[in-house]
C-alpha cells in the first residue's frame, strides 16, 4: 500500500517551520517556510549533520540502505548541499554506530569552528526525546543559543504533533569537541551531553498512487451507498 520511500515532509528549527515538497527518493523539492520568510543561513547546519550522519546513499533515485536515512539525504539536497561530496571532504574520524538502547548514531570529523580553530564536530542523530534531553543548547536564526525552558518545550510539543500525525520524527544536533583533547578509541557516548539542537524533521512513507485512489474510489463508493 506504501512506497516504501520514506520521505521527509516537515522541518522545524527552534522558532521555524518548514515543510517539503516533492516524493521519494527523487531531489526535486523544495524546503518552504510556513510564515512565507526565507529559510535562515542556519538551517544549512541541520542539513550537514543530515548529510554526515548517515550512511544510506542514493543510487538513480533508489535507496542503499536504511530508508529513513535516505529521506535525511534527500532532504539535504533539496536544501541545496552535494551530500557526496560533503562525505568526500569531511571523512570521519570515528562513529558511534546507532544503538537500539542509546537511540542515537553519532560521527565525528575534522572542523574549524566559526573563528577558524581545529575542532571535532559531532553530528547526532535519533529520538528526539534524548537528544532534547541532552541538549544545553539549541540552533536559532541568529547562531547557537542556550536553549530556554520555553525552547525545549516548543520541541516536545513538535515532537508529539508530528507523532500524532503519524509522522516518523527525529532530531539532529551536533557537539564541538577540542581537537587536541580528542581521543577516537574513549567511551565517545560519554562526552555527548552538551548537544546542541539543529532540528526535528518528520518523515512518512507515502502511499502508492494507486492505493490513493483505491482509497477515494472506496470513499466514493461508500457515499453513494449512503445516498
Amino acid at each position: 500500500m506504501t512506497l516504501n520511500q520514506m520521505t521527509a515532509r516537515d522541518l522545524m528549527l527552534v522558532d521555524r517551520r518548514f515543510t517539503v515538497s516533492g516524493h521519494g527518493y527523487a531531489t526535486t523539492g523544495r524546503i518552504l517556510s510556513t510564515d512565507g520568510r526565507p529559510p535562515p543561513d542556519s538551517l544549512d547546519q541541520a542539513l550537514i549533520a543530515m548529510a554526515l550522519c548517515t550512511d544510506a546513499v542514493l543510487r538513480a533515485e533508489q535507496a542503499v540502505g536504511d530508508p529513513t536515512e535516505a529521506a535525511l539525504i534527500v532532504l539535504a539536497e533539496k536544501g541545496g548541499l552535494d551530500v557526496e561530496e560533503l562525505r568526500r571532504r569531511n571523512p570521519r574520524l570515528a562513529e558511534v554506530p546507532f544503538d537500539a538502547e542509546l537511540k542515537f548514531m553519532a560521527t565525528f570529523h575534522r572542523w574549524r569552528d566559526d573563528d577558524g580553530r581545529p575542532i571535532v564536530r559531532c553530528f547526532v542523530k535519533g529520538a528526539p526525546d534524548v537528544l532534547i534531553t541532552r541538549a544545553t543548547h539549541c540552533l536559532g536564526p541568529d547562531g547557537v543559543a542556550e536553549i530556554t525552558p520555553e525552547a525545549r518545550r516548543g520541541y516536545e510539543e513538535t515532537n508529539a504533533e508530528l507523532a500524532g500525525q503519524g509522522r516518523r520524527v527525529l532530531a539532529v544536533a551536533r557537539q564541538d569537541l577540542p581537537a587536541a583533547e580528542f581521543d577516537a578509541g574513549a567511551d565517545l557516548t560519554g562526552l555527548l551531553d552538551r548537544l546542541v539542537l539543529n532540528a526535528l524533521v518528520g518523515i512518512v512513507d507515502p502511499p502508492r498512487p494507486e492505493a490513493r485512489q483505491a482509497i477515494g474510489g472506496s470513499a466514493t463508493t461508500r457515499a453513494s451507498g449512503s445516498a
